[in-house]
């Protein structure tokens, strides 16, 4: 029986592999670290990146989540969340800014940084948190795209907590439309609560 997985069939699996990779973090090719690049204050590095098209345009638009370049473990530094929005030719335009979206390094104490991921699913993105231990957390931020006002705005923040060996005892504290009304995303921040 022949061989099949030669040293250049192997070599071409692993570079679809990566190409396939690659476009699904950012999107599509045409992202380059050298576009978002300017849109990064001085002070500041890429953190984390998620794509899609929260604005239903039909192109890629990213999130970018940013920190500090001295932020260390124990730092309760602001890191900014950027909304760029896609346009013909691959241009990327700042949309919006907050840096009270994205919880700080320490904020999840000793249990480590509590930031996990961006992501953007349809017309809302999130933010998610989440520490683990005998006592566990977990708060998730979504944001949706009004395509009528073209605001964006606070559509959930949703926090749940358990111990780890009662998980059937989880509690969860959901703020919404009812308790923020219409709430742009500029305006909010995670430490300010909504008669949590």
């Amino acid at each position: 029986m022949k061989k099949i997985f030669t040293p250049l069939f192997s070599f071409t699996l692993l570079f679809l592999s990566l190409s396939f990779i690659t476009n699904d973090i950012y999107g599509k090719s045409d992202f380059s670290y050298k576009k978002v690049k300017e849109f990064i204050p001085k002070g500041y590095q890429m953190y984390d990146t998620a794509s899609g098209d929260f604005n239903g345009d039909g192109y890629t638009d990213f999130l970018l989540v940013l920190k500090s370049n001295n932020e260390n473990p124990n730092s309760n530094g602001e890191r900014p969340l950027l909304l760029l929005a896609g346009g013909a030719k691959g241009k990327l335009e700042l949309v919006a800014r907050n840096d009270h979206v994205v919880l700080c390094a320490s904020c999840g104490g000793v249990f480590g940084d509590p930031y996990q991921k961006v992501s953007i699913k349809g017309e809302f993105f999130s933010v998610e948190h989440s520490v683990g231990g005998n006592w566990q957390w977990s708060r998730t931020i979504t944001f949706k795209y009004n395509s009528e006002t073209k605001e964006i705005v606070l559509h959930e923040d949703v926090t749940k907590s358990y111990q780890a060996y009662a998980q059937h005892k989880q509690k969860s504290i959901a703020s919404n439309k009812t308790d923020f009304g219409n709430l742009p995303f500029e305006s909010y921040s995670y430490d300010k609560g909504f008669d949590r």
